[in-house]
């Protein structure tokens, strides 16, 4: 069976979802949930599902995911990418890609990813995250991968894309709509990923 392979942050993941929370305190991140959209798109598509998504993810570490994982010919990749200032939220820790974050405090962390996330104040923050989503494609097709990407918040705005970067499988207008809220009250619920899912097969597909 071919496989859809999925990249992000907790979107991805589908954190805060019924079948994987109360997250216990301390402890590594849950398997990701198996109502998340990757599971329900890979059903649509009759593909095994293999979710890379990771909470608080920012794109250079989404990019190392993408970079360190095993592919197979026929592998379709979608990569949902993070808010632009997780970016400063991580920091390298060795020569493999591995990072950690900084804040690791909720509050402070939720500040630091909120804080100017439309026009980042860093303008070297703003090109760091799109040569890390360019960088992404480049590499998926060197392998001749196919693949998806979009910005993955799940507010209607974004960086504004400059015009000299050409990344043609970036879907610039797909979102992930809010049509409810995950156990957390922070997250995506069920219905939310369930309507992304429909909308990604709907766009894969025609």
């Amino acid at each position: 069976m071919s496989r859809l392979l999925t990249f992000g942050c907790s979107f991805v993941h589908g954190w805060g979802l019924p079948d994987i929370y109360p997250h216990e305190k301390n402890s590594s991140f849950p398997e990701p949930s198996k109502l998340s959209w990757p599971t329900l798109l890979a059903k649509k598509l009759k593909k095994e599902c293999v979710n890379f998504g990771s909470p608080g993810l920012g794109n250079m570490a989404i990019l190392m995911k993408v970079l360190s994982a095993n592919y197979e010919p026929d592998d379709l990749v979608i990569v949902s990418f993070s808010y632009f200032n997780r970016y400063s939220a991580h920091v390298f820790v060795d020569e493999d890609g591995n990072s950690k974050t900084v804040n690791p405090k909720q509050l402070e962390h939720k500040r630091l990813v909120l804080d100017e996330i439309f026009i980042p104040k860093n303008v070297n923050n703003y090109w760091y995250n799109w040569l890390a989503i360019q960088h992404c494609q480049l590499f998926l097709a060197s392998k001749k991968i196919s693949n998806t990407s979009y910005y993955g918040g799940v507010l209607p705005k974004f960086p504004i894309r400059p015009n000299m970067l050409h990344i043609p499988n970036f879907l610039d207008t797909l979102r992930m709509e809010v049509k409810d809220w995950a156990k957390d009250k922070a997250h995506p619920g069920v219905e939310s990923h369930e309507l992304h899912a429909d909308k990604l097969y709907k766009v894969l597909t025609e």
